[in-house]
């Protein structure tokens, strides 16, 4: 009798197969396309360097909760941690977005730009506003109308990373 529940649980309807695999395209492709880019700005030995001389700026968007302790650890591991040289890597796509837009002074928007803007900010806005509409989404759906259109903004972030 269990067995036919789960089974039963286990089919999805076309429009949350439309939000899971849009779910799994901003996880791989969308942070793989920030990653990348902020590793052009932020070379792995420039960032410890910037991360030093931006410490107060930091402390500030930690006081003002756009920053929140845990980044902040992670930027500036506490006393008696072992040293390590912090890298995009160990970083979630929220905190690399908050960094390129405010030591790099990127023009990073929250709501989504138009489709005829494919500039570098642009593609990581868009990143950024459907990073949050998903996280935000409490039916977990994806309608068939709108599915082939936020696909194709995302996907052609891409070029990001071949950029």
């Amino acid at each position: 009798m269990a067995l036919s529940k789960v089974a039963a649980m286990s089919s999805l309807t076309d429009e949350e197969t439309n939000f899971l695999r849009f779910a799994n395209l901003l996880i791989r492709i969308a942070l793989k396309a920030v990653r990348d880019l902020f590793d052009k700005y932020f070379t792995p030995g420039g960032l410890s360097v910037m991360l030093n001389q931006s410490k107060g700026k930091l402390e500030t968007l930690n006081q003002k909760k756009i920053l929140n302790k845990s980044q902040m650890d992670l930027l500036y591991p506490p006393h008696g941690t072992a040293t390590v040289t912090v890298q995009s890597s160990d970083m979630d796509i929220t905190l690399m977005i908050c960094l390129l837009r405010n030591l790099k002074k990127m023009k990073i928007q929250d709501s989504l730009p138009r489709e005829t803007d494919v500039c570098a900010e642009a593609d990581i806005s868009r990143i950024k506003y459907y990073r949050n509409w998903i996280a935000h989404n409490t039916d977990g759906q994806i309608n068939k109308n709108d599915f082939p259109v936020i696909w194709k903004n995302t996907c052609e972030v891409n070029n990001l990373i071949t950029a």
